[in-house]
């Protein structure tokens, strides 16, 4: 310790940019792991996790290539028509930042979420 404090006094900015880099580093690592963990969480709470999946659509707007999770309202409906595979489907839509009252009380800018009924049904086992 004493040696890192003695170098450290003759070469401050050495030390302060090792610091640093050092301290930002772990900042990147501890996002990437927080993050990672987060994506591969998606999902988690559902006993029947792995039989879920998520319709998405690519499009390209102004030349540029765009994948989106919001698609077309009747897609679910014909797909499960179509496709004898689909035991089930359920739209999830993102109401970001608008007012819910509850009691009386009224909750301002709440980010909610609209799903179908069978958002929490389980799913019958097929053999």
């Amino acid at each position: 310790m004493k040696e890192f404090i003695r170098n450290f006094k003759k070469q401050q900015t050495v030390g302060i940019l090792n610091i640093s880099s050092l301290s930002l580093g772990i900042m990147v690592a501890i996002v990437i792991g927080l993050w990672a963990i987060n994506e591969l969480s998606f999902d988690r709470f559902h006993k029947d996790r792995d039989r879920i999946y998520r319709a998405v659509i690519n499009v390209t707007v102004n030349d540029t290539p765009v994948k989106s999770g919001r698609t077309f309202r009747p897609l679910g409906e014909q797909a499960k028509e179509e496709l004898p595979e689909i035991e089930d489907m359920c739209r999830v839509v993102i109401q970001k930042e608008s007012d819910v009252r509850i009691d009386h009380v009224l909750h301002q800018s709440v980010v909610t979420y609209m799903t179908d009924p069978n958002f929490f049904k389980e799913l019958r086992k097929t053999t």
